[in-house]
């Protein structure tokens, strides 16, 4: 095999498609990038053996980075970029099947992840043929705490009351520092037909990256599972809501009765809740049109038989049913709740300007 040389990846239409490439959570893996490129800082360089990111990153994403080079070059103060070596074997091997447009299992996800057509007239990638065009994808992510733009965590209706109770309470518990969260989470009490307590998940993004009038033409809300019980068979599912707690980056009791109901994607039964993996929720138009574009984005996760339906769980004494999710506060690579989102960017931010400004194609 012919591996390709440095001329070659300086051609811009490969270069996009190979930054878009090692920007994913898929690319990063298949690629060797991960632990040596941070999670949160995004790859704007390729070569054959090397990979270059933005080290002082201030903007969340690829396309934030990109808006960054961009504000650089018209500043004419450069940022902070740091070169990693790669000398994973398979790098080389996966950069030329992207090229020739091999059919395997990492370039059938990278043509899954860009499929949709940008809008704005931007050329096919050169050498894969017009099942691929330009598209922004951007991972979105809550904050650790201490947090500084978003939260994630639980709030609920704590106390010995019947499940009609708990759906009229205004919240009086909540969780925000926890390494482990819930999409759901309810318990039955010792006293018929009393519950102990019912949990909402909430977690907000900063999705402003993507200006306003921006288009989100597909997403997905995804939580990567720790635990999950039903030993009384109530059966049910999670779904995707909105939500408005009171502050951006710290949780309330209270911010329970702000989660809406709404439904943002289809729901998951139980029986599919994953755990030691991850949960995808495909975000329909209610859920696309909800993204604040020049904003936060504030979600919400609840039951969808009982929480958000109107039934009511058959009571059985001291019985749990939850499904435990991973936060932001864990700290650790490929766990934290996500918000994926492809989008065509507001504001001018076109892929297309950015290109003419750094790359000089268009």
């Amino acid at each position: 095999m012919r591996f390709l040389g440095d001329d070659h990846f300086r051609r811009p239409g490969f270069q996009n498609l190979v930054q878009a490439f090692a920007n994913t959570a898929k690319g990063r893996r298949d690629l060797g990038l991960v632990p040596n490129i941070p999670k949160d800082r995004s790859v704007v360089g390729v070569g054959r053996n090397r990979c270059t990111y933005l080290a002082d990153q201030k903007y969340p994403g690829w396309i934030g980075a990109r808006r960054q080079l961009l504000e650089a070059s018209l500043t004419g103060k450069p940022p902070k970029l740091t070169t990693v070596f790669n000398t994973y074997s398979k790098y080389s091997h996966r950069l030329q099947a992207l090229q020739e447009g091999a059919t395997n299992d990492y370039v059938d996800a990278l043509v899954a992840a860009y499929l949709k057509w940008r809008k704005n007239g931007l050329p096919i990638i050169h050498g894969l043929g017009p099942r691929l065009a330009y598209a922004d994808e951007t991972t979105f992510l809550s904050d650790p705490s201490p947090e500084t733009t978003t939260v994630d965590g639980y709030a609920g209706s704590n106390g010995v009351r019947s499940w009609a109770a708990h759906m009229a309470h205004a919240g009086n518990v909540y969780q925000d520092t926890s390494s482990t969260t819930y999409s759901a989470y309810y318990a039955s009490s010792v006293a018929n037909p009393n519950f102990a307590f019912v949990y909402r998940g909430i977690a907000l993004f900063d999705t402003s990256v993507i200006g306003a009038g921006g288009d989100v033409t597909a997403g997905s809300w995804e939580a990567y599972g720790s635990t999950k019980a039903d030993p009384a068979g109530w059966g049910g599912g999670v779904n995707i809501y909105s939500s408005n707690p009171a502050s951006n980056t710290g949780l309330t009791g209270t911010d329970w009765a702000t989660c809406g109901s709404s439904k943002w994607s289809s729901a998951i039964a139980y029986a599919d809740l994953v755990t030691s993996g991850w949960t995808s929720w495909t975000l329909n138009i209610t859920g696309r049109n909800a993204i604040a574009v020049d904003g936060i984005t504030k979600t919400s996760t609840r039951e969808t038989t009982y929480d958000v339906g109107a039934g009511t769980p058959t009571w059985i004494a001291s019985k749990t049913w939850k499904h435990g999710i991973y936060s932001a506060d864990l700290g650790g690579e490929g766990f934290d709740l996500k918000l994926v989102l492809t989008y065509t960017p507001g504001g001018g931010g076109s892929l297309a300007h950015i290109n003419q400004m750094l790359l000089g194609a268009g």
